[in-house]
Order: structure tokens, then C-alpha cells, then sequence
């Protein structure tokens, strides 16, 4: 007598390919584990710095990219050295100012002396990095980067604040219109109102 397929007795593919999904899996986990044990464990090199946010160093540096920042402020000097250093002067004035979470410095040379341009990471970098975004210091352009702001809302939330001074809080953001309850939960663990 011949069974028919059931869900109690599925036919002879699905139980292939059935084997064959655990079988992958099994691998899968068996690699894991046999890998995680070729990279280095932080155990070995102390406990991972929490960084307080990021900075940015680029141009006439020997490595461009972005630098952690810890409880200590970290000086302009301190962070192109960690990025390699510049191959020219820095000014006792620049070398030291502390950086702030967002900063980007560019630096270039002129005559043996680095010149550093300071600005910020765009809303949208700041973002990348899960930094939050100041309403209080961000534009227009900057503030589209949230969700659910868009080029007219962001205009509207600048004026506002230029109108009636910096935002004391995000919920201050009720007071901007076009910001409702949907649109304050998909931003308020995206924006700060600090500076």
C-alpha cells in the first residue's frame, strides 16, 4: 500500500531538501565556531573603547578616516598624529583644540605648515555614524537626512528656530508645523537639541 503525501508524511524531495537545509545550517554554525576562534579576542588587547562619538581627519594626513572619541577630549594635534600624522607643522594654536562628536578637520599644507579647515559631518554622516543630529545647529539640508523630513518641514523647523530661539527640547518640535506624534517617534532617538 502506497501513502500519499501528507503533512505527516511529506514526499521523498521535501524531506531532501529538508536534510540538506540542516545539513547547511549545521556546516554553517560548525564554521562559526571554528572561525570565532582565529580572531583576536579583545581579552587579548584589553576591553573595547565606547566611543562618545566620531570625528573625521582627511586630506593631507597619511591615512584619512574617522576617529573614536572617549571621555577625554581628544586635541586636533593627538588625532592627526593618529591618523599618521600630516608631514607638516601643526600650529601649537590648532594642535590644541579639542574635537567635538561631528567634527571634520581637512588638512592641507602650505609651506611646511599644515593648514586645518574645520566643519562638520553632514546630517546624513552623522547618521551613518548614530550620531544624533542638533536641531539647534543643523540646517535645512542637514535636517533632511531624518526621516520623514523633507525639504519644505526641514525650512520650516530652521525658521522656527531662528524665530523663536534653540529648542529646549525635541518635543518643542510639536510646536513646528508639520511635525505630529508619528513624525516626532520615527526622529526623537535621531536628534538632540544640545550646543
Amino acid at each position: 500500500m502506497r501513502l500519499s503525501p501528507s503533512a505527516d508524511n511529506p514526499p521523498p524531495r521535501s524531506r531532501t531538501l529538508a536534510l540538506i537545509f540542516v545539513c547547511l545550517v549545521a556546516a554553517g554554525v560548525a564554521l562559526w565556531r571554528h572561525a570565532a576562534v582565529r580572531f583576536p579576542s579583545w581579552e587579548r588587547w584589553g576591553a573595547p573603547v565606547a566611543c562618545d562619538g566620531y570625528a573625521g581627519v582627511y586630506g593631507g594626513v597619511k591615512t584619512e578616516g574617522i576617529v573614536c572619541l572617549g571621555r577625554a577630549p581628544l586635541l586636533w594635534g593627538e588625532a592627526i598624529a593618529k591618523m599618521g600624522g600630516a608631514g607638516c607643522a601643526v600650529r601649537a594654536i590648532d594642535a590644541g583644540k579639542a574635537l567635538a562628536a561631528g567634527d571634520k578637520l581637512t588638512v592641507s599644507s602650505s609651506g611646511g605648515e599644515c593648514s586645518i579647515v574645520a566643519g562638520r559631518f553632514s546630517g546624513a554622516e552623522m547618521l551613518a555614524l548614530s550620531m544624533p543630529i542638533d536641531i539647534n545647529s543643523a540646517d535645512a539640508r542637514d535636517l533632511e537626512a531624518l526621516p520623514s523630513i523633507g525639504p519644505a518641514l526641514a525650512a520650516r523647523i530652521v525658521e522656527h528656530r531662528t524665530t523663536n530661539g534653540p529648542f529646549q527640547s525635541i518635543n518643542d518640535l510639536f510646536f513646528v508645523k508639520g511635525v505630529g506624534p508619528e513624525t516626532l517617534k520615527k526622529i526623537a532617538q535621531k536628534v538632540t537639541v544640545g550646543r
